[in-house]
């Protein structure tokens, strides 16, 4: 209690208003959790979306798509290292040359037709593709971690 002017002030808390101020000072273990579960689901779906976007739907470009979640707001998803030509695949080989010395002046062979074309930047179409359920999902976890603090 203090004095302003010839003022007496007074501030008090209730118990469940001190018990909500403990939990917020500890918010981060809350959020974490309802957070990775949403990282899992945009990780999964991401990597579903690439596979099924991939230049052939079957094989080892397909097999190596994987996807990781590193922590609860960090997920990621690409190709394994031991596919090197799933770069290629990505963003195609337009005018380049590769290790062997062939170079493609009129594109890579297997995007020399446009329905083939179409299969480029699997990862980026995914990604892109999955960005409001990414969303979604994220709101949800931040609403859902909310709750937890309000709810009686």
């Amino acid at each position: 209690m203090g004095l302003i002017g010839n003022a007496m002030y007074g501030i008090s808390f209730d118990p469940a208003s001190m018990a909500r101020i403990a939990a917020l000072v500890n918010a981060q273990p809350t959020f974490a959790k309802y957070h990775l579960a949403a990282m899992r689901y945009c990780v999964n779906l991401v990597n579903q979306k690439a596979q099924a976007n991939a230049p052939v739907l079957t094989g080892t470009l397909r097999r190596g798509i994987r996807g990781y979640v590193m922590t609860p707001w960090l997920g990621q998803v690409g190709v394994l290292g031991n596919v090197p030509y799933g770069r290629r695949r990505e963003f195609g080989f337009d005018n380049m040359t590769d290790r062997m010395g062939r170079t493609y002046a009129n594109g890579d062979p297997l995007y020399s037709n446009t329905a083939a074309r179409s299969h480029m930047m699997y990862l980026h179409r995914a990604l892109d593709s999955s960005r409001p359920a990414i969303g979604i999902a994220f709101r949800t976890a931040t609403q859902m971690a909310i709750r937890a603090y309000i709810a009686p």
